[in-house]
């Protein structure tokens, strides 16, 4: 579970990281093995806890990374709550088929003067009543629609109306019991029309879940995009400054080639303006190295913490080159099978066509069937009473239907009209989903193939800049080069060297953006999210 801190409640993500198997985007020499995600987010929390002032240094592998990602991203903690909170509203769905129960107890009584009162009422002829009934009941709507209410009461009248003029058992106690049954027949008739708000609830919530499975694909890929550009911006620093220790040594040897007169005085001048322009690039790529921890740092969420954000992220994992053969169909079959925001738009889909066939049906007349069965007893002691009652002589019924519809009815129809609408909307969301996912799948399949062309050139080109510049410094030793022109070759490899470095980093990113492209990122990384 997904923690904010040990604060926050559980938001609904299980997180589970296994061993890598097969193909691994993060193979290295110096690679750790990653135990589960816990541990790992542990260990890596206690090792930037233990990192109080710079330069203390974190060494983070690329899974120490993104379980700590996962961990920590303010991102996937908003995004967690919702599957919860769509959990909740499907609950309250569910809620209207729930029973009612209820109880009550009215009194009423006070007098009233009647003008044909019999001979022997008090001169001012009143008529006194007295009531009592407590009641309790229950109340159900199943899913079909039928409404159930079963009702029963006891009602105690003391009264001074007798005889013919009103009651003839004073005083007097009646048990009522009734079941009333109401069955819609047009208007919200059926399982389909009644659990309509159940699944919209339902799909509501898969949406959700989906939702943060893409936003957890987004966190993982954007790690691995972030921490091989940290490897590169590290190897591009170390080049440039082994670029400087080469243009240093060369202005050392030029100062003694010039003191014996081998070389001319302005040999100097130009190996000194060769160490700055080195100097300036790797002021430079410190620079870089720092801006790219820092948004690395943000993404672990490791500013929280003054002591965290002053920590030196120290990459433990060196980019792989492994080339896979990649099938465009097959990448694209896998993304949409696998693509969140395509699962998400044919939900909508079906949660769209849910309401559009409940408006449907609101179109229709209201005709309600409806009937009561009831038993009831009476007389003036309570116990007669029950004896009535349980004897089953006095039983009373009614049926009868109710029909209602409104004149015109423009309401239910606009509401249908408007879920039609929604209805095509969605479609139309979803032919635009997967136009996006072929130009996607496309572009992230040819990057990968040019990635592996490009590492392959550029580390040809590399090795031959090396051979050059070798050539050149033995032509230099002997007088038949200049230190302009090992200056040059210097720069060459220098370039070369970082073409390589940045070759393969975009290949090891064009990877994860493939694996996002086809919705697969958390299938390769063995990550599960979820807790159904």
């Amino acid at each position: 579970m997904v923690r904010r801190g040990g604060s926050l409640p559980v938001i609904g993500l299980m997180i589970a990281v296994f061993m890598f198997s097969g193909r691994s985007p993060v193979q290295a020499a110096n690679r750790q093995q990653a135990g589960s995600a816990k541990q790992t987010a542990q260990r890596v929390l206690s090792l930037s806890a233990e990192a109080v002032q710079p330069p203390e240094t974190l060494p983070l592998s690329l899974m120490e990374s993104i379980v700590l990602a996962l961990e920590r991203n303010f991102d996937i903690m908003i995004e967690g709550f919702n599957p919860k909170i769509r959990a909740a509203e499907v609950s309250n769905e569910q809620a209207e088929f729930d029973p009612t129960t209820f109880a009550g107890y009215n009194h009423t009584g006070g007098k009233e003067q009647l003008d044909d009162a019999p001979f022997r009422w008090p001169p001012d002829r009143t008529a006194k009543v007295r009531t009592s009934t407590p009641l309790v009941g229950v109340e159900q709507r199943i899913q079909l629609g039928t409404r159930f209410g079963l009702e029963v009461s006891q009602q105690h009248i003391r009264s001074n109306e007798t005889a013919s003029t009103g009651r003839f058992i004073e005083p007097s106690n009646e048990l009522r019991a009734s079941l009333a049954v109401v069955q819609p027949v047009l208007r919200n008739f059926g399982f389909e029309t009644n659990r309509t708000g159940i699944r919209i609830a339902e799909t509501n919530q898969e949406i959700s879940e989906s939702s943060l499975r893409d936003r957890v694909i987004r966190v993982v890929t954007l790690v691995q995009e972030l921490y091989w550009e940290l490897v590169f911006r590290i190897q591009e620093l170390e080049v440039r400054r082994l670029s400087l220790k080469l243009a240093q040594d060369l202005l050392a040897q030029t100062r003694v080639q010039v003191a014996v007169g081998t070389q001319p005085q302005l040999s100097i001048l130009e190996g000194e303006a060769g160490v700055a322009a080195r100097e300036e690039a790797v002021i430079v790529g410190e620079n870089n190295v720092r801006n790219v921890q820092d948004r690395l740092k943000e993404l672990l969420s490791l500013f929280e913490d003054r002591r965290k954000a002053a920590v030196e992220i120290v990459p433990t994992d060196a980019p792989p080159f492994t080339i896979e053969a990649i099938d465009l169909e097959k990448a694209l079959e896998a993304a949409f099978e696998h693509r969140p925001d395509y699962r998400q738009a044919r939900l909508e889909i079906e949660s769209r066509t849910l309401n559009e066939r409940f408006t449907r049906n609101q179109l229709l007349p209201a005709l309600d069937l409806e009937g009561r069965v009831g038993l009831n007893g009476l007389d003036e002691h309570f116990g007669d009473t029950l004896n009535n009652f349980t004897s089953g002589n006095w039983v009373q019924y009614r049926v009868g239907f109710t029909l209602r519809y409104p004149l015109g009815n423009q309401a239910a129809k606009s509401r249908f009209t408007r879920a039609r609408l929604e209805v095509e909307q969605a479609k139309t969301g979803l032919e635009r989903a997967a136009q996006r996912i072929l130009v996607e799948v496309r572009e992230a399949v040819r990057n990968v193939e040019t990635n592996i062309k490009r590492v392959s050139v550029t580390r040809g080109a590399r090795e031959l800049a090396q051979k050059k510049l070798e050539a050149e410094e033995k032509k230099l030793a002997v007088g038949l080069s200049s230190v302009r022109e090992v200056l040059r070759f210097q720069d060459d490899l220098s370039a070369e060297q970082s073409r390589e470095i940045r070759a393969l980093t975009d290949y090891n990113v064009s990877l994860a953006n493939l694996d996002q492209a086809k919705g697969t990122t958390l299938e390769r990384l063995n990550i599960v999210v979820g807790d159904r």
